[in-house]
């Protein structure tokens, strides 16, 4: 009888629940929560497997506040070493240190329904059970997809190290060949700081770290280096990139930033955009905001891998001719010129409706200080592109919110692979993990190596 029968003979049946029902649970709850176990893995692979459960987290000090929130509809039990103890929803029933888990289910006539784990967390920093030295940010041990967190997988595989099980090794087996390069330093750092052994680790994995010597012959996509270029928009200086930009580096691969400096002519626009393009290796070719106008002319000069839009304008893929900025934008525009430029693109709206898209202050005022003043003639711009330009174009879509809903439900009408994160538009300034994240799933599903 395997571990799973033993302990529904035991304990009783579970339920089968989904991400999607974790939310309708949990949409409303105030406190931080992510998913974690199978589910995670699936996320993160895009590889279905079965589960025998759905497994929540929450920090260990939110034990009451998930209580207060689940009364009237939940049960709350505490599973502590083979023991379950039921918590009374309506006082403050602390757990013991020893208390890794909770278990959710509606009656005592139910099946269970939901597996909550403990973690050491607080808002700002997680610290690993087994070792307080081994820590990072909170943020940093949580990545986001298709609006929902998820425990990222070289955390994940710390906590299954000890006491790997088969089901175990083969979720190794899943994770290992997508971790990042930072993602793999991470995790063996983590290893050779502890002073628990890691039992059922196999010898034909005993080093999981790849130099950038032997980065080529991994068959991983995750572990090849790629070049990217993040093309910018006219409105926006580099800063507003170089975030998202560092996190791309720190996964090993080659980035370029590009935010152009002919901001009157859209031929010199593009121009600027191809140069960059084409000065290396066939690249991977990010688009913000309205850089996206200027892929058709990109895709049919420049040799790219693939082509990653990120909340950008999608150009007709009929062809023909469109306005590089709308009509109607334009003509709100043309009334705030001032010598022949428009305000920088910080100051088209009241302040408090543009900070709030920033992570903090001292970042809006560094890009705003640097946002181009861009020439009035711009907003006239025209571009044209032939049909069909991007019919064997590897493309992905990833859009932040509902600013370009339209282009992403036209990216998603042609099949493209695309995602919406729950982000504004600044979402890779803001979040640039989590997009880069995102990025690389959508690319990914295309076989593109990243």
């Amino acid at each position: 009888m395997s571990d799973e029968d033993e302990i529904v003979r035991l304990y009783g049946p579970w339920a089968y629940r989904s991400p999607t029902d974790a939310v309708a649970l949990l949409g409303d709850y105030s406190g931080l929560w992510w998913i974690a176990g199978g589910w995670a893995i699936e996320a993160f692979t895009g590889e279905s497997r079965p589960y025998a459960d759905l497994d929540l987290s929450i920090p260990r000090s939110d034990v009451h506040l998930l209580q207060l929130h689940l009364a009237a509809r939940l049960d709350v039990w505490a599973a502590d070493r083979g023991t379950l103890r039921p918590l009374v929803s309506n006082v403050s029933d602390s757990v013991p240190p020893t208390c890794s888990n909770l278990w959710l289910r509606p009656s005592g006539a139910d099946p269970w329904e939901y597996d909550v784990i403990l973690m050491d967390a607080t808002p700002s920093t997680w610290i690993y059970k087994r070792d307080p030295r081994v820590n990072r940010p909170t943020d940093d041990i949580l990545w986001a997809c298709d609006g929902i967190r998820y425990l990222r997988p070289e955390v994940q595989l710390l906590h299954k190290a000890p006491g790997l099980r088969p089901k175990d090794q083969e979720d190794f087996d899943a994770y290992l060949p997508l971790l990042d390069v930072i993602s793999r330093d991470w995790l063996r750092s983590a290893w050779k700081s502890l002073t628990l052994t890691i039992p059922g680790w196999t010898s034909s994995k005993p080093d999981l770290y790849r130099t950038a010597g032997d980065r080529d012959s991994c068959p991983s996509y995750a572990c090849r280096m790629s070049r990217i270029v993040v093309l910018g928009s006219v409105f926006l200086p580099p800063a507003a990139l170089e975030p998202f930009a560092a996190e791309l580096a720190r996964r090993g691969h080659d980035v370029a930033v590009i935010a152009p400096l002919a901001t009157g002519s859209v031929e010199g626009v593009l121009e600027e955009y191809v140069a960059a393009v084409s000065a290396g290796p066939p690249p991977i070719v990010i688009v913000h905001s309205n850089a996206g106008n200027y892929v058709p002319g990109i895709a049919t000069t420049c040799e790219v891998v693939a082509v990653c839009f990120l909340d950008a304008v999608f150009p007709p893929l009929d062809g023909g001719s469109w306005n590089v900025v709308p009509s109607a934008l334009a003509a709100e525009l043309n009334e705030t010129v001032a010598d022949g430029r428009l305000p920088r693109w910080t100051r088209w709206w009241p302040e408090t409706v543009v900070e709030p898209l920033f992570p903090n202050r001292a970042m809006f005022e560094r890009v705003d200080q640097a946002a181009p003043e861009v020439e009035a003639s711009y907003l006239s711009g025209e571009l044209s592109a032939s049909p069909g330009w991007a019919s064997a174009l590897p493309t992905t879509y990833l859009a932040f919110g509902d600013t370009y809903a339209e282009e992403y439900d036209r990216a998603v009408s042609q099949g493209w692979p695309s995602d919406r994160l729950p982000l504004d538009h600044l979402g890779l300034l803001t979040s640039p993990a989590t997009v880069a994240n995102a990025m690389e799933k959508l690319l990914r599903t295309i076989e593109v190596p990243v």
